[in-house]
């Protein structure tokens, strides 16, 4: 029995195109919120009350913005608050993030909005102490109360068994340092093939301007592949 018939393989190209062009057009939606009047070439954001304002207003339409990791790997931002550490922010994508923001940076590249995207810059944040050795720039914790950190196994296990974890508890990763990328979750730069992997963490190897250049070569590889 032929189960993927012509008729379905066209269907499903079909759906899946009108499910890229609505993810596009909520995007862009999202973006004219922030920017009612016009939307400017770049942007930039530097207290946390802003940022966290912004990262909400791009996070109000479910599976619409995605947000690249500075070590690899990427997540749908759900949206944004203050945390209970000194000048950091927590981000929401099903567990919770906690960063240290210097800047959000919207660029404005080219004429596709599918390709404007926000740069996200962090600043070091101190090791939580709970681990003797960290191999990499981030640290999953348990996290008793705002701010107040154990092991992550806690988290699981409890504390031997015996006391149990109050309601305040939940598991929590702190990104030390690095950059993140967002961009619209339909946009061509996240649905990439393996060649133009965006999941690597590319990003947070080049400084702003060379991440900018280097999605304006992609746009131009893009319209030549369309």
């Amino acid at each position: 029995m032929e189960y993927y018939t012509e008729d379905w393989q066209r269907e499903t190209a079909e759906r899946r195109l009108k499910e890229i062009m609505n993810g596009n057009v909520k995007w862009l939606d999202l973006l004219k919120r922030i920017f009612p009047i016009q939307i400017p070439e770049i942007c930039r954001w530097t207290t946390n009350t802003d940022i966290c304002e912004v990262l909400n207003i791009i996070s109000q339409y479910e599976n619409t913005s995605h947000m690249f990791r500075p070590r690899g790997g990427g997540m749908d931002l759900l949206g944004a608050d203050f945390a209970g550490e000194n000048g950091c922010i927590e981000l929401l994508h099903g567990n919770t993030t906690i960063v240290k923001p210097s800047s959000l940076t919207f660029h404005a590249v080219g004429d596709d909005p599918q390709w404007y995207y926000f740069s996200f810059e962090t600043l070091q944040l101190k090791p939580s102490g709970i681990y003797e050795k960290l191999d990499s720039n981030y640290e999953e914790l348990t996290e008793i109360s705002p701010g107040e950190y154990e092991d992550r196994s806690v988290w699981e296990f409890g504390y031997g068994g015996i006391e149990p974890l109050p309601e305040t508890a939940r598991l929590v990763i702190r990104e030390l340092k690095g950059s993140f990328v967002i961009f619209g979750k339909y946009s061509a730069y996240n649905l990439a093939g393996s060649s133009d992997d965006a999941y690597d963490g590319r990003h947070n190897r080049m400084s702003e301007e060379q991440f900018k250049e280097y999605i304006k070569r992609r746009i131009i590889q893009y319209k030549t592949e369309e």
